[in-house]
């Protein structure tokens, strides 16, 4: 089936627009995390583990997630790790907005940092690759540079909506943001065209 030029450019829009707003939500977590723990704990040595706890899948499953975003139905791979998204970021609601903090919760904040780790190892390439599918040839380093520009906006904008948001009404409303910034990315994903595996 051939697409119509306005169907394909939708289309690119829908998948910029959800990295932008996914970025977005992505990138305030840790910042808003990073202030919560320090306000809890006082410790700065946590705050490394913390960043090292996101790293440490992402890295691990580069390989395996890059793999299985060529040969997998990338529409759903998104759709399912911005779904584990949204339910890491329900559960920072629920441990933020108590005022109780006991030593319990620094594991499990580690334990749904690492759940993000996961979702970013599969997110990037399937965006890469659906990229990649919608737009053609000629017009991809186009689309990849639009892309690469939309990312690192979205992640400098998305540390700076965090820090002020904390700031003036605090981490339960921050988070919120993050998760609403996080759903509309998951509404632009399932606008997309679901592609079979190449």
């Amino acid at each position: 089936m051939l697409q119509t030029q306005a169907g394909k450019w939708r289309e690119v829009y829908d998948l910029l627009l959800s990295r932008l707003f996914f970025t977005i939500g992505m990138k305030m977590v840790p910042v808003l995390l990073g202030w919560y723990l320090y306000e809890k704990t006082g410790s700065a040595f946590l705050l490394g583990l913390l960043g090292l706890s996101e790293v440490i899948p992402a890295v691990l499953l580069a390989l395996p997630a890059g793999v299985r975003a060529d040969t997998g139905h990338i529409r759903n791979i998104m759709t399912v790790n911005i779904s584990v998204y949204l339910i890491i970021l329900v559960t920072l609601l629920g441990i933020t907005s108590t005022d109780e903090y006991e030593a319990w919760m620094t594991l499990v904040i580690f334990a749904l940092v690492g759940g993000t780790g996961v979702v970013r190892a599969f997110l990037s390439p399937c965006t890469s690759a659906l990229l990649g599918q919608v737009v053609n040839q000629e017009e991809l380093v186009e689309a990849a540079s639009v892309s690469s520009m939309i990312w690192l906006l979205a992640a400098v904008v998305g540390p700076l909506l965090a820090g002020f948001f904390i700031g003036w009404l605090g981490i339960t409303f921050s988070l919120g943001l993050s998760f609403t910034s996080v759903l509309i990315s998951l509404l632009f994903v399932r606008r997309l065209h679901d592609r079979p595996p190449v």
